[in-house]
């Protein structure tokens, strides 16, 4: 019984650690170069960093992994002839005003369960119109969880950290977690 309970102690410890990654989501127009220079880092450390095999098929919404503690240097995208992000699927959302930075905004971690989920209510950070935090599945694996208030629709990064669809909630805990993102109003400030 020590074991499990020690094992389950070390991973919690570790988990705002897993948290503290800065990813960046790819916008209509942006290319990879653009990408690079608002972070300050080579296109090709970009490229390594994310596995992209090829650099001009870089979707639109496509979540991109940066250096840890990376911040923006650039205040907005710079766009050159390489080829730009290709469209998925079309999104009704706003445009943000600067790069989608998802770095740690508290280091006082806020964990809150919704059924299989632990979500980090202090790390809630505004992304393209949607609502987006930490958080970690039932088998302990990291991942981020996005909120549409407007659209009253939920998304989760997969195991290679990409988007899945936005849905409509369809199980009870996944209803009570767009109910309670959509009800706090601290929420809305980002």
């Amino acid at each position: 019984m020590r074991a499990p309970l020690l094992a389950l102690l070390l991973l919690v410890a570790a988990l705002p650690l897993r948290a503290e990654n800065s990813v960046h989501v790819v916008q209509p127009k942006q290319t990879l170069t653009a990408i690079a220079r608002i972070y300050g880092i080579p296109v090709a450390n970009l490229i390594r960093l994310n596995g992209i095999e090829d650099p001009n098929k870089v979707k639109i919404g496509t979540s991109l992994k940066l250096p840890a503690g990376l911040k923006a240097v650039a205040a907005t995208p710079i766009t050159t002839s390489t080829p730009v992000a290709t469209k998925t699927t079309p999104t009704k959302t706003t445009k943000p005003a600067g790069p989608l930075l998802l770095a740690k905004k508290s280091t006082n971690p806020d964990w809150r369960y919704y059924g299989p989920l632990q979500v980090d209510w202090s790390n809630w950070r505004t992304m393209a119109g949607s609502l987006v935090a930490p958080s970690i599945n039932k088998e302990g694996q990291p991942l981020y969880v996005a909120v549409n208030c407007g659209a009253k629709k939920l998304n989760v990064t997969g195991p290679a950290g990409a988007w899945k669809a936005w849905e409509i909630p369809s199980q009870e805990f996944e209803k009570d977690l767009v109910a309670s993102v959509c009800r706090d109003k601290s929420l809305q400030r980002g």
